[in-house]
């Protein structure tokens, strides 16, 4: 059972959601997933702003399954497919995670951060 300030849920349950959990925020967004809108609310309401300015929609319109749906079919194809695209590295922002020579690394600045 996952357990929040007294709620309980069950871990890939039935449900409006999935819960997943990653070591860290630059490894979540590489694999196309947002902050939690229960547990991580702040951090939410901001990706949800930042979002809500890309897409050029007004805050009060953005709602999670939205979210949801745009990261799935980004992320993977109607077979499952990882999507993936060629950059080059000097155009990518800060904690974009990239593929070279069949290694993962994290851009830092002006910085490459091997990924294991």
């Amino acid at each position: 059972m996952l357990e929040y300030k007294g709620y309980q849920h069950l871990i890939m349950g039935q449900g409006h959601y999935t819960e997943l959990f990653f070591l860290d925020e630059a490894t979540a967004f590489a694999a196309g997933h947002r902050p939690c809108a229960y547990c991580r609310r702040s951090d939410f309401n901001a990706f949800k702003k930042a979002w809500a300015k890309a897409q050029n929609l007004r805050f009060s319109r953005v709602r999670a399954p939205m979210i949801d749906r745009q990261l799935h079919q980004e992320r993977v194809t109607r077979i499952r497919q990882q999507i993936t695209y060629s950059a080059c590295v000097d155009e990518l922002p800060n904690g974009t995670m990239v593929c070279l020579e069949s290694e993962s690394w994290l851009i830092q600045g002006k910085y490459l951060l091997r990924w294991d």
